[in-house]
């Protein structure tokens, strides 16, 4: 055992003479660095799933959730009925959601009039607007550009029409909003688990419920538009 505890204060020693530094302070720089990696990787994992602009969720997070949130509800499909009743004894299984895709309505005309700093600025003012509006538990994503999607679970398709409005009201209340002179278009696309295919990805339900949105935009903007 001696000779152990010599051996290994004759390494300590020579890393001492090596690098300056003594035993301990090796650990705390080691503890140093190994806390900074861990935090660097936060933040380049938060980077990858969040719009750097407004603070919302990105394009690849959202995906990332609805992915989760329809593999959830085909697995639940899937189960037994034993299972399933001890699933929902742990947490509720997820049955239907609703999805919003939102463009604003001239908001080129902003970045072309005032400038893009003021094109940011509306942004980021209507990404305030929109997490105020929706429900806790929501997804609300940038979408890019001027698009933005929010993802209800468990909301059904009146609940999500009624969402969609009060953030079109909201835009109309908010006078910081209102300088900018731009509305939104809302197309609204519900799914449960009795209309869920095998062939539904997220990207064809977020462009059903994008082209309810054209709708909306063709027929007079500042609309909500719901998939039939």
């Amino acid at each position: 055992m001696d000779i152990e505890k010599v051996s290994r204060r004759k390494i300590e020693k020579e890393s001492e003479e090596r690098y300056g530094i003594t035993a301990e302070e090796k650990e705390d720089y080691i503890d140093e660095r190994v806390a900074y990696r861990n935090e660097y990787d936060e933040r380049l994992e938060k980077q990858i799933v969040v719009d750097d602009l407004t603070g919302l969720a990105n394009r690849r997070g959202f995906v990332n959730e609805l992915e989760n949130a329809m593999k959830s509800m085909r697995q639940s499909l899937n189960l037994r009925p034993e299972e399933r009743r001890s699933r929902e004894q742990m947490a509720p299984a997820l049955e239907h959601f609703s999805l919003l895709f939102i463009d604003l309505d001239n908001f080129k005309r902003v970045n072309d009039i005032l400038g893009h700093d003021a094109g940011d600025k509306a942004l980021i003012r209507f990404a305030e607007i929109l997490k105020s509006s929706v429900r806790k538990g929501s997804v609300e994503a940038r979408f890019g550009g001027d698009e933005f999607v929010v993802f209800l679970p468990r909301t059904n398709e009146a609940e999500a029409v009624t969402v969609a409005e009060n953030i079109l009201k909201n835009m109309e209340n908010d006078l910081e909003f209102n300088k900018f002179d731009v509305s939104a278009s809302i197309g609204v696309r519900h799914i449960n688990t009795s209309n869920l295919t095998e062939e539904m990805t997220p990207k064809s339900l977020t462009d059903e419920a994008d082209m309810q949105q054209l709708i909306a935009k063709q027929s007079g903007k500042s609309k909500v538009e719901v998939h039939r």
